[in-house]
């Protein structure tokens, strides 16, 4: 609450004085009702105190929210081999984020390599974070470069993105048959 206090001096007859507070909530604040109550207390003219007390009703509503740590969105992987990395998905609101999907959404990642992952309709307490696996495989003889990803995550109500980068090396290695 901003001003945590205000004092306004003397006010004369047939005068007012206002002041705004503002409430704001805590990040990671619970979902629910919550009654924070104004106290207000003032000097009479004949030297007595009075006060009175309002108490307000405010109403914080789930906010699930979630977002990527991109700390694994490099890799490099041989063709004709399978390889692992991971994703890290946050739960950065006041409730749970629940029945997440992944999918490797879009660009050429998704279209010339096979992109799993190991998790669906993934569940996230609210402050916490999940490490999922992704499978990528890289198909016999693709060619040498960086192939790059969108993976999204999705929510009923919520969807957000990293890009993902895959280097396939040159292969100098002979085979002889």
């Amino acid at each position: 609450i901003a001003p945590g206090s205000k004092a306004f001096g003397t006010i004369e007859n047939l005068t007012s004085q206002n002041q705004i507070f503002s409430i704001q909530s805590g990040v990671g604040t619970a979902p629910g009702n919550y009654s924070p109550v104004a106290n207000l207390t003032w000097g009479n003219p004949n030297q007595t105190a009075s006060s009175t007390t309002q108490t307000y009703t405010l109403q914080v509503l789930p906010n699930p929210q979630m977002q990527f740590t991109e700390t694994f969105n490099k890799t490099s992987i041989w063709h004709g081999t399978t390889n692992y990395t991971y994703v890290i998905v946050n739960a950065t609101g006041n409730s749970n984020s629940t029945g997440i999907t992944l999918a490797c959404q879009s660009g050429d990642l998704c279209t010339n390599l096979t992109v799993s992952f190991n998790e669906s309709n993934i569940y996230i307490e609210a402050g916490n974070t999940t490490s999922i696996e992704v499978t990528i495989t890289v198909p016999q003889y693709t060619t040498p470069t960086t192939y790059t990803g969108t993976i999204n995550a999705t929510t009923s109500n919520r969807n957000v993105s990293m890009t993902l980068n895959v280097t396939v090396p040159t292969d100098d290695s002979w085979t002889i048959t």
